[in-house]
C-alpha cells in the first residue's frame, strides 16, 4: 500500500512540472503568434509601401519623359525667336519706303569733332566724313554722275564752311549729322545739309522714350508692338540730336535678350499692360545707341 501511494504522489509531481512546463510553452507559443502578427502586419505595410513607390516612380518617370519633351519643344522655339528676333531687327532698321533710296529727313550718318582741334584739323575731319555719307549713299544706289567731288551726294559749297565755323564756336564736342534733305530715288544724288549738335546728356536713366498699351485679348501679338514703340524710339532719339550706331545705322538699342524674354512673358499675361521702352543709363549725344530695357507694367 505504501508503494502505490509513493508512485501516485511520484505521478502528481511529474505531473506538475509537466504542467509547468505545457504553461511555460503556452505563453512562448502565444508570443511567438504575436510577434508572427506583428512582423506579418509589418510585412504587408512594406509591401504596400514599396507598391505605392512603384506607382509614383511610374508616373514621375512619365513626367520626367514629359518636361524632357517640352523643354526640348522650349529650346527649339526659343532658338527660332533668336532666329526671327535678328532677322527682323536687321530688317526694320534697313526698310525703306518703295522705290525710295532716303528719305526726307533722314539722317545719313554722324561724327563727333572733339574741342580742341584747329579750324584745318576740323576741316580735314568734316573733308573725311563727307566722303564716307558719299560712300553710304552709294551702297544705297544714289549716284551723282556730274559731280567732280562726290559719287552719290551733293552738298552746297557753303554748308562745310559754316559747320566748320560753327564747330570753331562750340564750347565742347559737336555731333555732326549729314542728313538727306527730301527724299530721293535710285540713281540721282542725295541733296545732303549738315547739323550740329553740342554732345551733352540728352537720356537720364530710367526715362521712358517710348511706350504703347497692349491688350493680350485684341489679337495683336506682342512683338509687333514692340517693334512699333521700338521705331518710335528711335525716331525721339535721333530728334534729341543723338548720333546713330555705324554699325546699324540706329540710335537705340535693345538686347534680344529683352525681346525674347518680353515675348515669353506675354503668355502668361490676361490683362493690358503699359510696354515701355526705358532709357538703361544716362546717356549722352555721342554715346550712341541708347541703350534700352522693355518694361511690362500693368
Amino acid at each position: 500500500m505504501k508503494a502505490i501511494q509513493d508512485e501516485l504522489q511520484g505521478v502528481q509531481a511529474d505531473y506538475v512540472v509537466m504542467k509547468g512546463q505545457r504553461d511555460a510553452a503556452q505563453v512562448e507559443l502565444e508570443q511567438a503568434e504575436e510577434s508572427y502578427n506583428q512582423i506579418t502586419t509589418l510585412l504587408s505595410e512594406a509591401e504596400a509601401t514599396v507598391d505605392a513607390l512603384k506607382m509614383q516612380a511610374v508616373v514621375l518617370g512619365d513626367e520626367v519623359e514629359e518636361l524632357e519633351v517640352r523643354t526640348e519643344e522650349l529650346r527649339a522655339s526659343y532658338n527660332l525667336l533668336e532666329e526671327n528676333y535678328d532677322l527682323v531687327a536687321t530688317a526694320w532698321g534697313q526698310i525703306r519706303a518703295g522705290n525710295i533710296a532716303f528719305n526726307a529727313s533722314e539722317v545719313i550718318l554722324t561724327t563727333v569733332v572733339r574741342k580742341g582741334l584747329g579750324r584745318e584739323e576740323v576741316r580735314a575731319h568734316l573733308e573725311r566724313f563727307m566722303q564716307e555719307v558719299d560712300d553710304v549713299a552709294y551702297r544705297r544706289s544714289a549716284r551723282a554722275p556730274e559731280s567732280d567731288m562726290y559719287r552719290a551726294i551733293f552738298l552746297q559749297a557753303a554748308v562745310l564752311d559754316f559747320a566748320v565755323e560753327d564747330v570753331l564756336l562750340a564750347s565742347g564736342d559737336v555731333i555732326v549729322r549729314a542728313v538727306s534733305e527730301g527724299n530721293s530715288i535710285p540713281g540721282v544724288p542725295v541733296l545732303v545739309y549738315l547739323e550740329n549738335y553740342p554732345d551733352q546728356m540728352v537720356f537720364s536713366q530710367g526715362t521712358v522714350l517710348a511706350s504703347s498699351k497692349w491688350d493680350p485679348n485684341d489679337g495683336v501679338e506682342i512683338d509687333r508692338v514692340i517693334l512699333r514703340i521700338l521705331n518710335e524710339a528711335h525716331s525721339n532719339a535721333v530728334n534729341a540730336g543723338m548720333a546713330i550706331s555705324r554699325e546699324r545705322g540706329d540710335a537705340v538699342l535693345l538686347p534680344g535678350d529683352d525681346f525674347r524674354s518680353a515675348i515669353f512673358a506675354s503668355r502668361d499675361l490676361k490683362q493690358p499692360v503699359d510696354v515701355r521702352l526705358v532709357v538703361a543709363e544716362d546717356t549722352w549725344r555721342s554715346e550712341t545707341p541708347v541703350e534700352l530695357y522693355l518694361d511690362l507694367v500693368p
